[in-house]
Formats: C-alpha cells, sequence, structure tokens
C-alpha cells in the first residue's frame, strides 16, 4: 500500500462520522512536517458555521494540534492553538495528560494544563443532575 495514502485513511473516516452528527469536515495535507511525520489537517465546519482546524499525528492518529478561537492581544487578533500532550492508556482510551495553549507571538508565556487523574464513565448520582429549589 502506499505510504501516502495509509495516513490518510483513519483521519476521513472521522469525517464523515462528523457529517453523520451534522457536522462537514475536509480533509488535507498539513504544509509542516517533522522529520518522521507528515500530519493531516482536519477542517470542520460546524452546524454554527464556525470553523476549526485540528492536526492529526500521521503515526499514532491521535490530536496533535487544535485551532483555537483568535484572541485580541496587544490590540491584534492573535490565533491560539492547543497542543495536547502525554497521552496515556485510560480504559483502553488514549487521554493527553498535558494540555498546552500557545497564543502567536507569546510562545515563551504558554499556559500548560496537567491533568492528574482521568475518570472514564464514573457512577454519578442522580441528584448530580436535578434542578436547584
Amino acid at each position: 500500500m502506499n505510504e501516502g495514502h495509509s495516513h490518510t485513511s483513519r483521519p476521513r473516516r472521522s469525517s464523515r462520522r462528523l457529517r453523520r452528527q451534522g457536522h462537514e469536515g475536509r480533509t488535507s495535507r498539513a504544509t509542516k512536517t517533522s522529520a518522521t511525520r507528515t500530519p493531516t489537517k482536519l477542517k470542520l465546519i460546524l452546524n454554527n458555521g464556525q470553523t476549526q482546524h485540528i492536526w492529526i499525528d500521521s503515526k499514532t492518529f491521535l490530536e496533535a494540534k487544535i485551532e483555537g478561537t483568535p484572541r485580541r492581544l496587544d490590540g491584534k487578533l492573535r490565533n491560539v492553538a492547543t497542543y495536547p500532550r502525554d497521552y496515556r492508556v485510560v480504559n483502553g482510551l488514549m487521554i493527553p495528560h498535558l494540555m498546552e495553549n500557545i497564543v502567536e507571538g507569546y510562545r515563551e508565556r504558554s499556559e500548560k494544563i496537567q491533568i492528574d487523574t482521568v475518570v472514564v464513565n464514573p457512577q454519578l448520582e442522580e441528584s448530580t443532575f436535578a434542578k436547584l429549589k
């Protein structure tokens, strides 16, 4: 099988799933490459018309970068990106335990969120969802 085709097959399935949920998805090859991998860039168009870009690692098929909503800093709109890292298996799911948020032009002041514990499908009391009186 051609190396290029094997990298794009899994993200396309994700795009089909998103379309079934009412979102529109497109895939394209990203222009930035590392020495060993080329990420696949997904363009998601949500039901409300907003667009979001997500980069998928071509080897692991995990999210490598999530483009956020631009923020105004110093009077200029700046791009924001979240980089999920330190993936670990939790109940059979790959969950990132470090999220780094970087604002364009402010890389040295990135925000890192360390996730200590992840619980999948916990038992919750019905009263958790009751209306407050």
